[in-house]
């Protein structure tokens, strides 16, 4: 009976053990100036070598990105000529079923961040200036007096109605920060599906949604207003969703010349980490 109840006890020992290792969070990378997961010890994990998604805490693969079709946009035939080819080759990066991982602004590493993806996709359409991180876009764009503070949680305010494609989205408190300003999470507009009139956006993250399913990585996700300071939850609210708190919108600095051109170039070098 004592060898019995040793067993046992080491047993239950091992079990909370355990059960503490899967609760527990991970590091705070907020200092690093980079775009963590908002949860890195719980959210699930994706091998990128092998592009296969562990199962996650909502019962399926997160692994599975979406796009769609620029013509899928009901202000698809408006876009400006530089708009048009952002979103264009931004609907094309969702289409490589690229993963959410931190610190990356390459695709060929399998994988971006938020605003990795944002900085990727700028330094192509010849956008040079364009900060590495998300708080520093947010303060590059204000201080190009570009910025649009959004205050109500209604989708039909009218804090909304300058929103238009190609402007960047940005949120607070998607995950621990100690920096100034605490910009945590950033995406491109893309407008509205022209079949079921929903507002969608594009970028990179470890867990949103598109068509109310969860998707995870480089993809399109819908746009959805956080409740009352991100306090409100409803059945398809996402980890990412509950809690945040969206501050508002802005036009890209330098996207369009006065002859409709994309920036100062075509293509430019891309970056494997924050700068």
């Amino acid at each position: 009976m004592g060898v019995i109840s040793i067993g046992l006890g080491w047993a239950l020992i091992l079990a909370l053990g355990t059960v503490q290792a899967k609760t527990q969070e991970g590091p705070d990378l907020s200092a690093t100036g980079n775009e963590p997961a908002s949860k890195p010890m719980t959210s699930p994990v994706l091998n990128t070598s092998t592009n296969v998604a562990i199962v996650s805490e909502w019962g399926d693969s997160r692994s599975r990105t979406a796009s769609i079709a620029l013509e899928d946009l009901t202000e698809s035939a408006d876009l400006s000529p530089a708009v048009k080819r952002l979103l264009e080759e931004g609907l094309a990066l969702a289409q490589r079923n690229l993963s959410y991982q931190y610190g990356s602004a390459d695709p060929e590493n399998g994988g971006m961040d938020c605003s990795g993806t944002i900085y990727y996709l700028l330094r192509r359409a010849g956008v040079m200036e364009v900060p590495r991180d998300s708080s520093g876009q947010y303060s590059w764009i204000w201080k190009e007096s570009r910025f649009q503070a959004v205050i109500s949680s209604n989708p039909d305010t009218f804090e909304l109605k300058r929103l238009k494609p190609g402007d960047l989205l940005f949120w607070t408190g998607t995950y621990r920060i100690d920096r100034d300003p605490p910009v945590t999470h950033v995406m491109i507009y893309l407008g509205t599906d022209r079949h079921n009139g929903h507002r969608l956006m594009l970028g990179a993250s470890d867990g949103r949604t598109f068509e109310g399913k969860p998707r995870y990585g480089v993809s399109v996700f819908d746009f959805k207003l956080p409740g009352a300071m991100g306090k409100v939850r409803t059945a398809d609210t996402t980890p990412n969703e509950e809690g945040s708190r969206f501050v508002g919108y802005g036009s890209i600095p330098g996207l369009e010349g006065e002859d409709g051109s994309m920036g100062k170039s075509k293509s430019a070098p891309t970056s494997k980490g924050p700068l």
